[in-house]
């Protein structure tokens, strides 16, 4: 625990790391979530923002290059950051590594959007990428960056 608002994934995942059981542990968590995109075309890039609670953007991460070595993990550190929506009240931010186990092209990504009933206009949050480690990105690319849309459904009126 501490002050800060931030998601619990990440806090599950710092427990995963050091556990023996990490990747069947990764992977059925990443199975279990019937909402997470499989395909590159069930990527919403919008989510309704909702009135309490917390609704999930995902994003997917697609590894589409060549591994150092074809049986090694690949690794990525990610965060979000904010657009025009502001992390602890929008949405809870996020920052932790991702692996990608042999044999995995692809995961997902959860971001907690936070419901309110506060009109507003339509803001955005990003979700960076970097450090690849067993694996690159395209030459000279360092970062990647994706972005999602949080729709008010507040009423609100420009």
């Amino acid at each position: 625990m501490n002050d800060t608002l931030d998601s619990s994934f990440g806090e599950i995942a710092s427990f995963q790391r050091v556990s023996y059981y990490q990747q069947w542990i990764d992977r059925s968590l990443r199975e279990a979530d019937p909402s997470a995109p499989k395909r590159r075309e069930d990527v919403e890039t919008t989510v309704i923002e909702g009135d309490k609670g917390t609704t999930l953007a995902y994003f997917l991460l697609e590894f589409t290059g060549q591994r150092d070595h074809p049986d090694q993990w690949l690794s990525v550190d990610y965060a979000t950051r904010d657009g025009t929506a502001t992390a602890g009240e929008d949405y809870i931010a996020v920052a932790d590594t991702l692996i990608l186990y042999s044999g995995e092209t692809q995961a997902a990504i959860a971001v907690e959007v936070i419901g309110d009933e506060t009109p507003e206009p339509d803001e955005t949050l990003y979700l960076d990428v970097f450090n690849p480690i067993g694996g690159s990105f395209r030459e000279g690319v360092l970062k990647l960056t994706a972005v999602r849309t949080i729709l008010d459904d507040d009423g609100w009126i420009a």
